[in-house]
């Protein structure tokens, strides 16, 4: 059963997104998907660990073999994140959200390191603002998007600060020197 256009057509969060863009650039270094592969998701509640829980899904969906413990004739797959970044762009009513992400890579085999190296991914979608405030994740500071400011409080907000900050000290001395 096929599901409805409407249900196909939604964007995905921002953490797909880089779970998307996570697997992309492991499964690039897979060379050989006939061997088992050995990859310990992170034990400890964050961003890196719902990575690891979305990979290790999307992994399993390709049809890979994942073990947690090292045996022979396995190749072990590590990855540390080097940096991770959502950006959005406006056009006309629509925001262009940019989420890239650069991981470097360890591929060994029989505790072998094979490669090693920075791989980039990045995924691009167009979203409507209620979209851009529905897909963030406040858990992590990576998925978050922060609020555009118009140039009225760009202008405004340092403009009062001074304005303030000169009153301060003008009725300081002035009360100063009564």
């Amino acid at each position: 059963m096929l599901a409805p256009i409407s249900l196909l057509a939604q964007p995905k969060p921002t953490i797909e997104q880089y779970a998307d863009c996570l697997s992309e650039c492991l499964v690039r270094e897979l060379t050989d998907t006939t061997l088992p592969i050995i990859f310990t998701p992170e034990k400890t509640i964050g961003f890196k660990r719902e990575l690891d829980l979305r990979l290790q899904s999307a992994l399993l969906e390709k049809g890979l073999v994942l073990r947690e413990s090292p045996s022979e004739q396995a190749q072990e797959l590590r990855y540390e994140i080097q940096s991770a970044s959502v950006s959005v762009e406006e056009r006309s009513s629509q925001f262009v959200r940019t989420v890239s992400l650069m991981v470097f890579v360890k591929r060994l085999l029989n505790s072998e390191l094979k490669s090693a190296k920075s791989i980039t991914a990045q995924k691009r979608d167009t979203l409507s603002q209620s979209d851009l405030e529905r897909l963030n994740d406040t858990r992590y500071p990576e998925t978050t998007i922060a609020p555009r400011r118009t140039w009225l409080e760009k202008a405004l907000v340092p403009t009062l600060t001074t304005l303030s900050l000169g009153v301060i000290v003008y009725l300081f001395f002035s009360v100063r020197s009564n």
